[in-house]
């Protein structure tokens, strides 16, 4: 009698309490667009079907509430690594050769942060505050370079990040720019 009690009262209620999760784009393009229009940062998932602690950051860091409430600050977005040819093509474009591999980016797609590795719910709230605050100085960077492309105080800052983050080519044309504009 319990049980059918318990069975009717969840029919009733629409089944068992949904658990929280992150909200997932699985399209890298709608993604970035969708972060360039919100000015949002990316938050960028990068996962393979064999992992299996990718998907053990989906069955515990990507359903805890704190996790799931941060990710509200920036467009997440899942890229598999043998997918289609796009997301090949961006898993190649950011050089992710291990996995589970995270990378936080602007809008206009620079690295904010990298993580690699499995990155459980006790410690990932930090690292999403650490991408934050650094995405707060990139986008006004690049929100300084739109307004005028010779801000060599933009694009000095800018450039060192890149080379902190390794995007040395990336890196070096900022700074030769800035060496050109100062």
């Amino acid at each position: 009698m319990i049980a059918a009690t318990a069975t009717l009262a969840l029919l009733v209620a629409g089944g068992p309490a949904k658990q929280p999760e992150v909200k997932w784009v699985r399209q890298w393009d709608a993604a970035l667009k969708r972060a360039q229009q919100t000015k949002k940062p990316l938050l960028v998932d990068f996962w393979a079907e064999w992992c299996g602690w990718c998907h053990r950051l989906d069955q515990t860091t990507y359903v805890d509430p704190v996790v799931v409430k941060m990710s509200e600050d920036f467009v997440p977005v899942k890229v598999n690594t043998e997918g289609t040819t796009r997301e090949v093509a961006v898993a190649r474009r950011y050089d992710v050769t291990s996995l589970p591999t995270i990378a936080f980016l602007s809008p206009a797609g620079r690295m904010i942060l990298r993580l690699s590795g499995f990155q459980g719910p006790g410690q990932f709230p930090r690292a999403i505050e650490v991408a934050k605050e650094r995405a707060g100085k990139i986008i006004g960077w690049e929100d300084d370079l739109e307004r005028d492309p010779r801000n060599a105080e933009a694009l000095s800052s800018l450039g060192a990040h890149l080379f902190e983050q390794e995007a040395y080519e990336e890196s070096r044309d900022f700074l030769m720019r800035a060496v050109k504009s100062d």
